[in-house]
This record gives C-alpha cells, sequence and structure tokens, in this order.
C-alpha cells in the first residue's frame, strides 16, 4: 500500500529522520510512537503529500484513498453534523451525479448505471445514514445533534464530527492523530471497541499505551532520527524492549566479569 525508501526530512539544521525505509500493507492497524518531536506528524504530512521530503520516497498505490485526523485541525462546515456525514466524499458525490446524470438522459436501465450503482453499493451509499447515526451515537452525540449546524458547536464537537465523517465513509488508510483528545471516556471506549474490530488499514499517534495494545497489531517506533517497525501491540513491544534490556545487561555483566580476570592475570 505505502512504501517510504530512504527518507528523510529536516527543518535547517534538525534533522527529524534520515534515511529511513518501511512498508505499510493492507490490514495493518499500527500504533506510532516516539517522544514528541520526532516527527511523527510530519511523516504522517509526507504521506498526505502535504510537505515535502529534503530526500528519498514516499510512493502510494495509484487510487488509495487516505483519511486524516489532524491533532488539531479547524472543520469549516455550513452543513447540519448528519448531513455533513449523508452528504457524500468526493467519490461518492461524482458517483452521485453521474446517477443524476444518466437518470436525465433516460439511461436508468444502461449498463453505465448498473455498475455506478453497483459503485455506490460497495461505498455504502445506500446504508450511509444508518452508519453515520451509529458512528456519532457511539462518540457521545445526542440525536438532537444530528441538526446542529456545525460552525455553531465547539471544537471538541468539530473534532469529534470529523472523526465520525472519517469512520463513516471508506477508507484504504486512515491516518489518526491522538484521536481520543477530545472524546470523554465512554466516547473512548466505544472508539477502541471500533477499531478493535475494524478490518481496514490504520496508522496510529496516542500517547494512550493501553489504547494502542487493544487496538493495533503493528507498531512502528520513531526516536533518534530511526524508525523500527515491530510485530504486535505495544504490550509486545515493551515486552521485547524489556528482553533486550535483560539481555543486554547480562552481556555487560559477563563483560565486567571478563575484564576484572583479565586485571587479576595481569596482575599476578
Amino acid at each position: 500500500m505505502i512504501t517510504i525508501n530512504n527518507l528523510s526530512k529536516n527543518y535547517g539544521k534538525k534533522i527529524l529522520f534520515e534515511g529511513i525505509s518501511l512498508n505499510i500493507s493492507k490490514g495493518e492497524k499500527i500504533g506510532l510512537i516516539g517522544p514528541n518531536g520526532s516527527g511523527k506528524s510530519t511523516l504522517f504530512s509526507l504521506i498526505l503529500s502535504e510537505v515535502e521530503p529534503s530526500s528519498g520516497q514516499v510512493m502510494v498505490i495509484k487510487n488509495t484513498h487516505i483519511g486524516h485526523l489532524a491533532q488539531e485541525s479547524s472543520f469549516s462546515s455550513e452543513h447540519t453534523v448528519l448531513s455533513e456525514l449523508t452528504g457524500g466524499d468526493e467519490r461518492i458525490i461524482n458517483l452521485k451525479n453521474e446517477k443524476e446524470e444518466l437518470e436525465n438522459k433516460g439511461l436508468a436501465g444502461s449498463k453505465c448505471y448498473g455498475e455506478v450503482l453497483h459503485n455506490l453499493e460497495t461505498l455504502g451509499f445506500f446504508e450511509l445514514e444508518h452508519k453515520a447515526e451509529k458512528i456519532l451515537m457511539g462518540l457521545g452525540f445526542k440525536e438532537s445533534d444530528f441538526s446542529r449546524p456545525i460552525k455553531q458547536m465547539s471544537g471538541g464537537w468539530q473534532m469529534r464530527t470529523l472523526l465520525a465523517k472519517l469512520l463513516t465513509y471508506h477508507y484504504d488508510l486512515l491516518l489518526l492523530d491522538e484521536p481520543t483528545n477530545y472524546l470523554d471516556l465512554n466516547a473512548a471506549l466505544w472508539l477502541k471497541d471500533y477499531l478493535a474490530s475494524f478490518r481496514g488499514t490504520f496508522i496510529m499517534i496516542s500517547h494512550d499505551r493501553a489504547f494502542l495494545t487493544d487496538v493495533t497489531n503493528y507498531t512502528l517506533v520513531l526516536e533518534n532520527g530511526s524508525i523500527a517497525k515491530v510485530e504486535g501491540n505495544y504490550e509486545h513491544y515493551e515486552q521485547i524492549k524489556k528482553e533486550r534490556r535483560v539481555h543486554l545487561e547480562k552481556q555487560f555483566k559477563e563483560q565486567e566479569k571478563k575484564i576484572e580476570q583479565l586485571e587479576r592475570f595481569v596482575s599476578r
């Protein structure tokens, strides 16, 4: 799905990462961790082609649809909450326009019209409202909120609306940057259950290690300018790190013991 090859990014003299390479495959649910300032959000921007790399390449398979939730984002819309979610993304809007055009031409029985309907069905258009309502309720909205204009809502609820919209539509890859920041406990628990059973692909930045443990099957560790991809969730990564630390400490002690033996031999 995504191939990153020898990628580097720096801002002036500040080097975020240098010469990193990895592959992201379909079905992977990835937790992206690393210290603040290590370049996690920048990596998202590079995947989205919002910024240019200093060197190297980010190659995304053609027609890969990516949804992105930024850590901080302004969500400007004239729609109500529910109409924003059911209006359709770019693909659905284009198919709806094509459908109406064929109907106006009296071609509703044509092969092309059937293909348009099939594509709309594949994208979940005919179940869109039901799915949107279910997701909104899970994220803490009340039915009375569905008709509220988005521009009249607080920034936190606007972010929840944007998250709901990303979950409503079919994306090949979701890039989620701290998605629980604006959620209360009940909404965060609902999102955890949703992502744990999610059949798609996502990369998530989060400081909530327990959340990552419950929903991911791979861990990306970005630190000290390099990246490592570990199969398994965050808890598994911590276990590997602990075992490696114990192994290194054992090696160090054995080395110290050999040096002491050598020093005693030399001093005789």
